[in-house]
């Protein structure tokens, strides 16, 4: 299921996809809010959205505002613009829009650029899905810096909040390693993005966020050597005692 939201205050508009999306064979969940703020309300709460379409003209925020926000959060959803105005396609590029989608909207051009944009989805998979008291969530992997296992709990610690659901870490790594996705298992409890990792030492390693997590005895040697694998084994200095 993709998570999209509209983000428009032609009630109209939002009307018509919400009947486009029910017709569409893919499985969707579609959402609607009239205002800029209520749009970023919603990310900063549960940033789950696939694929955010968005109006130029906004009361408060236009739409290259609200996307120059969305990009400053560091969400990575998918934005299409829609407009009756033609004067912004360079705008729309700087934020890294997906498509423009000018006003009146053809819905069988619409249809084909969803097809392309659920495609690219598809291809990427780039999102880590947990259940949690029968609600599936998703969280995209580049912004989890590691998955921390206590008891029976995972907490997933993210650049912008820490979720918790029912599982085994183990399972965690598993689900991972089928998707090729750069984790290092450090401790029995911890499971770390390399993507984020700032500072190695032997013992020890930090993160974006400026923690720490301790590196288990057992687990040092097989740490340094995925990083070291995971940068290409790349590092530039040397050692004082090299120096001549």
């Amino acid at each position: 299921m993709y998570h999209i939201i509209l983000c428009d205050d032609d009630k109209r508009l939002g009307a018509q996809m919400e009947y486009f999306f029910e017709m569409n064979p893919i499985e969707v969940c579609f959402e609607v809010v009239s205002e800029g703020e209520e749009l970023l309300k919603r990310i900063r709460e549960n940033n789950i959205y696939d694929v955010c379409i968005i109006g130029n003209m906004l009361k408060k925020l236009n739409g290259i505002q609200i996307a120059k926000k969305l990009r400053e959060l560091g969400v990575s959803s998918e934005i299409i613009f829609v407009s009756g105005i033609d004067g912004f396609y360079l705008d729309a590029f700087e934020v890294g829009a997906y498509r423009f989608i000018k006003k009146p909207i053809e819905w069988s051009k619409f249809r084909m650029c969803m097809q392309s944009l659920f495609e690219k989805l598809n291809r990427n998979n780039k999102y880590f899905y947990y259940k949690k008291e029968n609600v599936i969530s998703k969280i995209p992997f580049d912004q989890i810096l590691y998955f921390e296992s206590s008891r029976r709990v995972i907490n997933i610690v993210t650049t912008y909040g820490t979720f918790q659901y029912y599982d085994r870490l183990d399972a965690v790594q598993e689900y991972i390693n089928q998707k090729n996705c750069c984790f290092i298992r450090i401790h029995k409890s911890y499971l770390v993005n390399s993507l984020h990792i700032t500072q190695y030492e032997y013992s020890k390693l930090y993160l974006a966020n400026d923690e720490f997590l301790p590196i288990s005895e057992n687990k040092r040697t097989s740490t340094r050597q995925q990083y070291l694998n995971y940068i290409d084994g790349f590092v530039c200095g040397i050692t004082k005692k090299a120096v001549r």
